[in-house]
This record gives C-alpha cells, structure tokens and sequence, in this order.
C-alpha cells in the first residue's frame, strides 16, 4: 500500500488521537463528565481521520456493500458538540447529562440514516452512480454535508468560547484570585480550534467551487492536519491536568431587594475592610467575606456592583493594591515578591500587572517616585 506524505501525517494524527484517547481512559480521574466527553471526542476525531483508509486495509467490496467503506463518515457530526459539552462541564460544577442533551446529536444520527435510506428508496441509481464515480453519495449531498459540517463546528466553537468568557467573568465576581482555575489555556486551544476549522473550510470551499485539488490545497491540508496533531497532544495534557472548578453554589438567602439597604451594607464592608483587612487572605472569596458581614452573597454583590461600582475581584484588589502602597514606602527592604505577598497577592506577575492597572506605574516606578532611593530589590 502507498500513502502519500498528506495520508501518513493524517493516519498518524488519527492513531494518536486514539492513543491519547486509550490513555485518558486508563488514566481517568474521577470528574464525572469532563473527561468523558474529552475521551468520546478523540475516539471520533481519529475515526473521522481513518475510516477513510478502510478501503486500502479491506479487499475490494461488491457494489451491493460499498457503503461500509462509509462507516465513520457520520462521525463529522459527533465531535463538535462532544467539545462543547466539555467546555460546558468545565466551566459548570453542578453540569449534568441530560437526555435533552442528545438534541446536539440529531445532524449524526440523520446522516447515520441517509445512506441506507439511499440503497432502501433509491437503490438501482445509487448502484449506477457507485459503478461510475465510485461514491454512495453524489456530489451535491458531500457539498451540503461538508458545509453543514463546518458550520457545526465552527458554531460550537464560537458557543464554547461564550463559556468559557463568562465562566471568567463569573470569577471575578466571587474571587479575588483565580489565576489557575480561569480556563485561560481553554480560550487559547478554541482559537486555536477555530483558526483549523477555518482552514479546513479554506479547503473545502477553494476544493468545492474550483474541482481541483492543487498543490495549494494540499499545503493547507497538511498545516490543518499538523494543527490538529498538535493540539490533540495539548487536550490530553488538559485532561491530566483537569483544573478544579472553584465555582460552588454555596448561596445563602438573600433579603428582597425592598428590604435591603445597599448603602447600610456597604457601610459594614467599609468598616469590615478597614478594622480586620479580610483582603490579605489571597484565597479570600465572596461566600466567605459575605459571611463575615453577615450578609447573602447576593447582597453582597450587589453592594460592591452597585455602591463600589466594581466587580469583587477589582474592588478585593484595590484594597491589597492600597496596602501594597503603604508597604513599598515603609518597608524598603522586601522584595517585590514579599510585598505581594504581604499584601494579599499569590503571584508577583499578578501583584505587577494589578499594581499598574490601579496606579498606571510599576511597584518599582512607585516605590522610586515616593522613596528617592535605590531601586527595589527583586
């Protein structure tokens, strides 16, 4: 059997995603979807990519039962919303599998149904177009499936980057640190995912419009199959290293908005920040400082949105930015790190970039502007 360059790097792609695949599985943590839905979703991607080589590993097929060599070709539409349901269980601890759930698979299944349906209604022209271009389906059904296709993967992807943006805009109305849990890496690898299936489409479409395949065509084939082995390698590492989901609904019950009063309530926060400074615990949560006051979250939040006018990640760190200021003047011999951490920060890079962002200088900068001495230590 001889493959092409383009064939061996696709035949490679599809047994690593399946290798990657195996390896979750022995592997499995206990997250109750996450990881399942990652799983389902390599085994469909390597089928999709290899399922297209059975007629070189099968001997030629009668006519009658040339659709087997079309056995993974539903696949193209089992992936997508796989990937969704696992950025949806990432960004959402109380997530559960439902059957309304399988809706996302409906494109899959019809499909599953279109080829037989063509040898069960249509039978003796399906045959004579077998006989002549060796397809079971003709070439306006591959053009619409391949643009229903794209546009399936291209929506899910654009749906999963939604998640995950309001996922971290949720954090940051409950946290006040939240670096390794706000899916950051997530919102990279859908870029990423959504720069591929534009590059497949780019293929696709120049393939469809123009009939030819030309060295063009095939370049960008190859960079989209490389892309895909590459991110597959980056899944399975996200998948090993499943970040915990901080996100709990440990809601208590809140007061009906007649019966609050925000300003009373934010008056106890400004007395609660002032006399214990709860800012310099770097785990500090809003469930937890709501307790302090005595108060829901709910109220809580609204407190700081509407009498702070500040998310609860800003306005915790505001404060720690507030003390850091008076640390860098009267501590001269710590290091920026220390500082940070005296300051209620876990992480210099963050204290650094939320320093500037308050004050539009660096600790640095400020700590030379206001101590006209040597520059501070790292």
């Amino acid at each position: 059997m001889d493959f092409t360059f383009s064939e061996l790097l696709e035949l490679l792609t599809g047994f690593q995603f399946a290798f990657l695949a195996s390896f979750l599985f022995l592997n499995r943590r206990k997250e109750k979807y996450a990881n399942r839905f990652l799983i389902l979703f390599l085994v469909g991607k390597s089928i999709t990519l290899l399922y297209r080589y059975t007629y070189k590993l099968l001997p030629p097929l009668p006519v009658e039962i040339s659709f087997i060599y079309y056995w993974g070709y539903p696949f193209l539409f089992f992936n997508a919303p796989l990937f969704y349901l696992y950025v949806q269980s990432l960004t959402d601890s109380n997530y559960k599998f439902t059957r309304k759930d399988l809706v996302h698979w409906i494109p899959f299944m019809l499909l599953w149904l279109l080829i037989p349906a063509k040898y069960l209604f249509n039978y003796e022209n399906t045959i004579n177009y077998i006989e002549q271009k060796g397809f079971v389906l003709n070439l306006s059904e591959m053009i619409i499936t391949g643009f229903l296709y794209y546009f399936q993967a291209i929506s899910y992807t654009l749906m999963s980057i939604h998640l995950v943006k309001k996922y971290r805009k949720g954090l940051r109305d409950k946290f006040s640190s939240h670096e390794n849990t706000n899916l950051g890496w997530a919102i990279y690898l859908l870029f990423g995912f959504l720069a591929v299936w534009v590059i497949f489409f780019s293929e696709f479409f120049l393939h469809s419009v123009t009939g030819l395949f030309t060295p063009v065509l095939g370049v960008i084939h190859i960079t989209g199959v490389a892309a895909l082995f590459t991110f597959a390698n980056i899944l399975a590492y996200r998948g090993l290293k499943f970040p915990e989901i901080p996100y709990q609904n440990i809601e208590t019950k809140s007061s009906p908005a007649n019966s609050f009063d925000i300003k009373s309530g934010y008056i106890k926060l400004q007395n609660l920040m002032i006399k214990e400074k709860p800012y310099l615990e770097p785990g500090l949560n809003i469930f937890t400082l709501a307790r302090m006051i005595g108060i829901s979250q709910r109220n809580l939040s609204d407190v700081i949105n509407g009498a702070a006018k500040e998310n609860f990640y800003d306005f915790i760190n505001r404060h720690r930015i507030e003390e850091a200021k008076k640390l860098l003047i009267s501590e001269k011999d710590k290091t920026i790190l220390d500082i940070a951490i005296q300051s209620g920060f876990n992480s210099k890079s963050v204290f650094n970039s939320s320093f500037k962002k308050f004050t539009s200088v660096t600790p640095n900068q400020y700590k030379k502007q206001n101590n006209d001495s040597r520059e501070f230590p790292d």
